[in-house]
């Protein structure tokens, strides 16, 4: 099961900021952030949240953005937006994990 909770937090943290089901555990001011934010980019939002879906992260898609001539600067508003980095949640698995290896004791 823990191989797979990183992949079910990032699809909920997608619902709730799609404003397609609101999770209490996450940013209430956050909820329907993408239909508030990029109403006029929506097919590029929607390539960008179906890769982050994946498990992909921002360099992944830049990197993607760069290889398909897309104009950098729109990614970077809604990968900035989104800052997945400073939404990362943490689940008892992978606390146990980490405390098992020594890390963050």
């Amino acid at each position: 099961m823990s191989e797979h909770w990183s992949g079910y937090l990032r699809a909920r943290w997608v619902e709730h900021l799609q404003g397609k089901c609101f999770w209490v555990e996450l940013d209430r001011g956050d909820f329907g952030l993408l239909q508030r934010e990029f109403q006029d980019q929506q097919d590029l939002l929607d390539v960008i949240l179906d890769q982050l879906k994946t498990g992909k992260e921002n360099l992944h898609v830049i990197v993607w953005a760069l290889a398909s001539g897309i104009s950098i600067e729109p990614v970077h508003q809604i990968l900035k937006a989104l800052d997945v980095n400073s939404r990362r949640l943490m689940h008892r698995f992978e606390r146990t994990l980490l405390e098992d290896r020594g890390i963050g004791q």
